[in-house]
């Protein structure tokens, strides 16, 4: 018996055992999460290898690395613009590689992106352009 066990014991509370003891679990509150993300490209060029990332509701990320480290593959995967190869992308919990067209959708209507060209319009104004 280790010290805690028994220092639990003599406090009335039982040892909390491996199945009970949850190691990360702001894991599963994440609001984006990837779970071992890969993509490839022409079956030989690997975009993104074993990305493991749980971004929660209100924090701030930013992506950042040399021209064709995947930054844009990676934030694409987000709404299916890009299918992963293998892995998982999660959203509020939910697997969203298993959406048909509609609900893909419906999650594209509420997240937005800015795209690295986003082509703005030289003869309008900052206001006409968004």
């Amino acid at each position: 018996m280790t010290a805690a066990n028994a220092q639990q014991r003599d406090q009335g509370t039982a040892p909390r055992t491996a199945e009970q003891t949850e190691l990360h679990p702001h894991l599963n509150r994440a609001h984006v999460r990837f779970i071992n993300l890969g993509k490839t490209y022409d079956g030989r060029v690997h975009a993104l290898q074993g990305i493991d990332l749980a971004i929660q509701r209100g924090e701030v990320f930013g992506i950042i690395g040399r021209s064709g480290a995947g930054k844009s593959s990676l934030i694409r995967t987000i709404n299916r613009l890009e299918q992963p190869s293998s892995g998982r992308v999660l959203i509020d919990q939910v697997d969203i590689g298993e959406f048909d067209e509609d609900r893909l959708v419906a999650l594209r209507r509420r997240i937005g992106m800015i795209f690295q060209h986003f082509n703005l319009m030289s003869a309008k104004t900052v206001w006409q352009n968004v």
